[in-house]
């Protein structure tokens, strides 16, 4: 987003008059607010992604009359430029209130989510989706204390994702993570009566702390890890309920080897989800699995998209991929790093057939090698119904060698093609750049890929065509 957009969106929403009363507002990087902006008394429902702690300050002095705010905070905040809220600019009539962090280090648990929430007395509905290394989100007393100090209060959720750091262990434990969940187990179900569920589970890396069930009154996706099955609950009854407004679901496997019926255990509650990520995938051998473990069955009638992202060794399994690939009957999106899914459709069988599929996205990174113009057999063999195929690659070195032939050979050989980008991270594209030097050039390229009337976006690090729809690929 440029500095002009982020100006126009601060000038038309709170620097002129307007009487908007619910606002949305996604801006992956996260709006800044500029602080000659004026108060917007008539909004009231807001949804909105922020760049930081300072922003959320300047927001509540910016909209007083908040009834519901959904705030994601995107960037970490400096411990310096951490801001104390002033108690007349925290919210008097706020009842729903959710916030998330994308960053570890953003906010600071005594000394800012507990005082924020203890001063806002008309909340009714609390949802809290953070990222942090402060180990006294981990702390169910310091919960109990915050719960007790909103008098309204009617619902509570958490999504916590704690890192597990020294100072975390020092306070709950020494003896590994096992006995770290054991223990903040135990906290919950000793500061919370029944009403209130939770799951506490553990990867490597990272503590979990989930409200069950999964249900929430507008839609959202949520993090997890296939390590949740082996999850303890404070009350295992609720677990029993399905999720609702869960349409998405990330996990990452760390590259820890983890049988395939966790992944797909974790997968199943969240049966409604209609997109999927996994990342850092490596699943156990089917030798190395216990033959009485039965397999578990996946049907995901909603789901449209499949992010398949880096299997260890770019060695995919296929057991688990044929499950979350076939028997979805709306998925047609399929993203995926190219050494996995080229490893995949070179060394499997029988071939992967994947017809339902319509927007392909590839990945590629130094670990997957270099684009090979003998690889685009595969996948024009693979996906034939193709309308919409991406490349991203994090070096145009990646795709150096015949790069003219290999965009070209993308192209033409998909009949149903809509759309086709490249674009690279590091250097630039030898054929975006002779393109780009007259319109001769563009002419007599489009000429050639038989695509004369579409639309074409060039850019050193990228190429883009939109198809007209009277074009038709000549194979």
């Amino acid at each position: 987003m440029t500095s002009t957009t982020e100006s126009l969106f601060n000038l038309y929403i709170f620097s002129t008059p307007n009487n908007f009363r619910k606002v949305k507002l996604i801006v992956d990087e996260g709006l800044q607010f500029k602080t000659q902006v004026s108060p917007n008394t008539c909004l009231e429902d807001l949804e909105i992604e922020i760049a930081t702690l300072q922003d959320l300050s300047m927001l509540f002095a910016l909209a007083p009359y908040l009834i519901r705010l959904e705030a994601c905070i995107v960037r970490n905040t400096p411990q310096e430029f951490i801001p104390q809220f002033r108690m007349n600019i925290i919210p008097q009539v706020l009842k729903e209130f959710y916030i998330q962090t994308i960053g570890h280090q953003v906010i600071p648990f005594q000394s800012l989510l507990r005082p924020l929430l203890c001063n806002i007395p008309s909340i009714e509905y609390v949802s809290v989706s953070v990222k942090s290394d402060d180990p006294d989100y981990a702390d169910a007393r310091l919960w109990a204390d915050v719960v007790a100090a909103m008098p309204s209060l009617k619902t509570f959720l958490l999504g916590l994702e704690i890192e597990i750091t020294l100072d975390l262990f020092n306070r709950y434990s020494d003896n590994g993570d096992a006995e770290l969940k054991s223990l903040v187990f135990k906290s919950f179900a000793e500061n919370f009566d029944l009403s209130s569920s939770f799951r506490i589970y553990t990867n490597n890396a990272t503590l979990f702390i989930d409200s069950v069930p999964y249900q929430y009154t507008r839609e959202q996706s949520y993090n997890t890890s296939p390590e949740a099955v082996h999850g303890l609950c404070t009350n295992p009854t609720h677990l029993e309920q399905p999720p609702h407004n869960i349409v998405g679901l990330t996990m990452n496997g760390e590259h820890i080897p983890i049988t395939k019926n966790d992944y797909l255990e974790v997968i199943r509650h969240f049966s409604s989800i209609t997109w999927l990520s996994l990342s850092s995938v490596n699943v156990y051998d089917q030798e190395n699995e216990t033959t009485e473990v039965l397999p578990t069955s996946l049907k995901l009638k909603n789901l449209k998209s499949l992010f398949y992202f880096r299997s260890t060794e770019c060695k995919v399994n296929r057991i688990l991929f044929d499950q979350l690939f076939y028997g979805h009957k709306r998925l047609e999106i399929l993203k995926m790093m190219y050494g996995d899914l080229i490893y995949l459709l070179r060394t499997t069988s029988p071939s992967i057939d994947g017809n339902h599929i319509k927007n392909l996205e590839l990945y590629c990174h130094g670990a997957d090698g270099t684009v090979h113009l003998k690889d685009l057999y595969y996948l024009t063999l693979t996906f034939p119904q193709l309308e919409c195929l991406s490349i991203q690659v994090s070096s145009s070195n990646l795709i150096k060698k015949n790069q003219i032939e290999i965009i070209e050979e993308l192209i033409k050989s998909f009949r149903r093609l809509r759309s086709f980008r490249v674009n690279c991270t590091k250097g630039t594209l030898k054929l975006a750049r002779s393109l780009m030097k007259n319109d001769q050039a563009k002419f007599e390229w489009l000429s050639r890929i038989n695509a004369i009337g579409s639309h074409l976006i060039l850019e050193p690090k990228a190429i883009a065509i939109w198809k007209s729809v009277d074009v038709n690929i000549k194979i």
